[in-house]
Parts: structure tokens; C-alpha cells; sequence
């Protein structure tokens, strides 16, 4: 991807979460001006996930099959399995910071998947909300 085509692509994003209903602008304050553009691409890649399954008049079927073709669509831009992890990673503390606590413990399970070796930093398996949630998924694939 050349360097302008990644920015537009940012300004994308950077519509779509601003756009959204939830209040990701003012919370997006409160990380650095560098960091913000990162998290807008990881929101709007949720937030579009989110409206394939709540929104419009498609069956459930047609609801999972584009959240299928969604889910493809991170794994083959991200070649690196590891990189898909970290994708995962944020995508369930985006859920979590939501209380939507099924989504967060299904993309820690993702991130598990495509990469065995996954885990969190130790700041991170400290916060109050993914923190419990990460230390019980662990802890069942230690056994």
C-alpha cells in the first residue's frame, strides 16, 4: 500500500468512528495524537463487523456469512500471524470497553487461534475488565 493510499484509508476510518454514535472521538483524546489514527482503523473495522450483525434486514444466515467474509478479510490483509493476534488483541479490548463481554472473550479466543504463543503484557492482564477474562481463557488452554 503506498503511503497516500494509506492515508486515505486512515481519513476513512477516522470517518467512520468519528461518524458512529458512541463517543470514540472524545475517548480517542485521551491517547496520544500518534496512536489515535491506529485505534480509529481498529474501531472502524469492529464497528463495520458490528453493523454486519445488528443492522439492515439480511437473514441470520446472510448476517454470518458476511461476518465469515469480514473475518477473512483482516486474516488475509494480515500476513503475519502474529499480527493477526495483535488485531484480535484490540478488537477485544474494543469490546470490552463496551461491555460487550461475549465479543471480547471470542476475539481473545481468535487471537489464540492464529497464534498459540499469544498473550498479553502484564500491565494489560491487569485491567479490570479484559484482564479476567484473558487470565480464564489462559488458564483453560494451559490444560
Amino acid at each position: 500500500m503506498s503511503p497516500v493510499s494509506a492515508a486515505a484509508a486512515y481519513r476513512h476510518c477516522w470517518r467512520i468512528a468519528s461518524r458512529h454514535y458512541e463517543n470514540f472521538t472524545v475517548g480517542s483524546w485521551l491517547l496520544p495524537r500518534r496512536q489515535r489514527r491506529h485505534l480509529a482503523a481498529i474501531y472502524a473495522w469492529a464497528r463495520t463487523a458490528d453493523d454486519l450483525a445488528d443492522e439492515g434486514t439480511a437473514t441470520p444466515a446472510e448476517r454470518l456469512a458476511r461476518l465469515d467474509a469480514w473475518e477473512r478479510a483482516l486474516d488475509d490483509g494480515l500476513a503475519d500471524r502474529r499480527d493477526q493476534a495483535v488485531a484480535y488483541k484490540y478488537i477485544a479490548f474494543i469490546s470490552c470497553a463496551f461491555n460487550r463481554l461475549a465479543e471480547c472473550e471470542a476475539s481473545f479466543e481468535r487471537a489464540f487461534a492464529v497464534d498459540p504463543g499469544f498473550s498479553l503484557s502484564d500491565k494489560e492482564i491487569g485491567h479490570p475488565v479484559w484482564g479476567p477474562i484473558y487470565r480464564q481463557l489462559a488458564a483453560t488452554r494451559a490444560r
